[in-house]
This record gives C-alpha cells, sequence and structure tokens, in this order.
C-alpha cells in the first residue's frame, strides 16, 4: 500500500487488501470474471489496476470501488504498470504493448514480437518502460510528446532522437505587442 501498511494479492477471480495490523479488517472483491493475473497499486494516486485472463483491466480505488472497466481486449492482460508519478499506466498482453491513462483511456497500442508480456518496469522519470515477453525477448517503448520544465526552459520529446526546448521567457517576450 501506499502508506506501506498493508499488502494487495490476488487469488482466483478476486483481489484482497490485507492490513498488516491483526486489528483492522481486510478488503476483498470480486475483480474479474476470470482468474486476476496481474496487479498493480500506485503510490501516488492510491489507484489499483488489475488485468486477468477475461482479458479485461479495471482501476479500483483502495476500498475496492471500480473507477474504469475495459472491454475485452483480444488476447489475455498478463502485465501491468503504474508510471512513478500516477499518470499513465503500461499494459502488456500477447504481443502487444498499450499505454493507458490514469482513468483507463487507451492512449496507444502498439504491437511487439514477444509473446506474452509477463513483466513491466518503467524508468525512474516515467518517460520508457521495459517489458519482458514469454519468448525471451525483451522491448523497449519510450512515451512522445512528454514535457518537462525548468525554470523559464521547456523541453518536449519529439521522436526517440530528437528534444526540442524552448525558451518561454524569449517566447513570452515575442508576442508581447508593442510598447509592452
Amino acid at each position: 500500500s501506499p502508506n506501506g501498511q498493508s499488502i494487495l494479492y490476488c487469488s482466483e477471480k478476486f483481489l484482497t487488501i490485507k492490513p498488516l495490523s491483526p486489528s483492522m479488517k481486510e478488503v476483498k472483491w470480486k475483480a474479474h470474471e476470470a482468474i486476476v493475473l496481474c496487479v498493480d497499486w500506485n503510490p501516488t494516486n492510491d489507484l489499483i489496476v488489475s488485468g486477468g485472463e477475461d482479458c479485461c483491466y479495471k482501476i479500483w480505488d483502495s476500498f475496492g470501488r471500480q473507477v474504469y472497466a475495459s472491454a475485452p481486449l483480444e488476447f489475455t492482460v498478463t502485465s501491468l504498470a503504474w508510471t512513478p508519478n500516477g499518470d499513465e499506466f503500461a499494459l502488456g498482453s500477447f504481443n502487444r504493448i498499450m499505454l493507458c491513462d490514469r482513468h483507463g483511456w487507451a492512449h496507444s497500442s502498439h504491437h511487439v514480437d514477444t509473446g506474452s508480456i509477463f513483466s513491466l518496469s518503467w524508468t525512474e522519470d516515467g518517460t520508457q518502460v521495459a517489458g519482458a515477453g514469454a519468448s525471451g525477448a525483451v522491448c523497449f517503448a519510450q512515451k512522445l510528446g512528454q514535457e518537462v520544465q525548468w525554470e523559464s526552459l521547456q523541453a518536449t520529446v519529439k521522436d526517440l532522437r530528437q528534444v526540442h526546448v524552448t525558451d518561454l521567457s524569449a517566447a513570452a517576450a515575442n508576442i508581447k505587442g508593442p510598447g509592452g
């Protein structure tokens, strides 16, 4: 759990949040229509994402209330991982990696020749994700369009080899009218 006071685990079709304190009650709910294969709990937004053999992924709050449920995908959801800031998560399936926002909407979906992706891991800054496939292959993905701002500078990732840097103070000076 984000506060380190509970653990989250999946068993069959259920998710369970078990407090480490014996005096507190566990929270258990039916999460999927088939076996739950993967789950991730984000410490920043306190949201849980789960995926399973029913080919769906779902987002939950820490009380077990459903926030979002996807339509069934083509294949089983085999791995999930939140970005460190909790804005997005990656989803792995058979020969597929997807990027979804914290509300559940899929923003990109890409074919990869890996077999089922069984593990996903983000870089610390949340700009790249690595996936380990059943074939032994490792895939890497990078978020394009990512923006970072420091003081008056803004950097935007345009493609795999290009970062566009803008001096916002100079841009602001250029849009001021005459005498302004």
